[in-house]
């Protein structure tokens, strides 16, 4: 089998281990664990390594993207951080085996998620949701999902009724499927530029009986939306700004998400609508826009 992906990761001090979790995200990772001596791929004593998972081919634009933000966060120079790194092609088999180990059932509000080899009981209330981790990013461990998953719980708690939503990077789907289950009236599009992902969300909404309520795509024909969900990076999210506003209707929302703190004012500001709602947990930020129902803007 080829291999089709790398493991690249730093040793770093258990100070260090969050923020360069988080940029190893923001470089474009598709997946990132912490490893100590209590994992399940377990260091040497006293010793901790952040690890990102790329795509094969993809190294020298994560390195380029990478180095000179986390070197300047580190405070060291670019040309010793760049001899730390470590990298290990992996298989997709190999992949797949780490998260069978690693991937457990997990709760965010209402919403159960839990693999197929796992069994849940659920509390009344509770959606269940079955995700078996592939190549895809958004399984509900990373803060980022976790984020915009509470926040869709929110904007249904206040009323918020949409019926057309659009998710932008859409990953395993789960958000999605969150929408879906929150909102059944509405029509829902799940979007991603990565064809793992898509064929991954299509296989995973599939086998939660959503197939009939969720649009799979690659791409997305423009058309009115009163939801935008985006847990992107921060740039792809300003690229992707006035296409979102220029389909968003009137009383409808954005929700932000995979956002450090350092650019949520970058974000709030280029965006230019007002503010409905942020959450932060760590290092990362979400941010609610409202599009003003008379069209006009902040």
């Amino acid at each position: 089998m080829l291999n089709e992906w790398v493991e690249v990761s730093l040793p770093v001090t258990t100070e260090q281990e969050d923020e360069v979790a988080a940029l190893f995200v923001w470089a474009g990772a598709m997946g990132v664990e912490v490893r100590d001596t209590t994992t399940l791929f377990a260091e040497d004593r006293g010793t901790t390594r952040v690890v990102a998972y790329i795509e094969q081919g993809t190294e020298k634009a994560f390195l380029e993207r990478l180095n000179p933000v986390l070197a300047a966060s580190l405070d060291q120079a670019e040309e010793e951080l760049s001899a730390r790194f470590r990298m290990v092609p992996i298989t997709r088999q190999e992949w797949n085996e780490f998260w069978k180990k690693a991937f457990d059932v997990q709760r965010i509000g209402h919403f159960v998620i839990r693999p197929s080899w796992k069994e849940v009981v659920p509390e009344p209330g509770d959606t269940v949701f079955v995700i078996d981790p592939g190549m895809a990013f958004g399984t509900g461990l990373h803060a980022t999902t976790r984020l915009v998953m509470e926040a869709i719980e929110q904007l249904h708690a206040s009323g918020f009724r949409p019926t057309r939503i659009l998710d932008m990077g859409a990953g395993t789907g789960i958000l999605s499927m969150a929408a879906a289950s929150l909102f059944p009236e509405a029509r829902i599009w799940a979007v991603d530029n990565d064809p793992d992902a898509v064929e991954t969300a299509a296989e995973v909404i599939a086998n939660n009986g959503l197939a009939d309520r969720i649009q799979v795509d690659l791409s997305w024909s423009e058309t009115p939306v009163d939801l935008v969900l985006a847990n992107i990076q921060r740039d792809v999210l300003l690229e992707l700004n006035p296409l979102f506003q220029r389909n968003l209707e009137p009383g409808g929302r954005m929700v932000f998400s995979g956002i450090l703190n350092d650019q949520i004012d970058e974000i709030r500001e280029k965006t230019n609508l007002p503010v409905v709602r942020g959450w932060h947990e760590g290092e990362w930020e979400l941010v609610v826009f409202e599009k003003p129902a008379t069209g006009g803007q902040s």
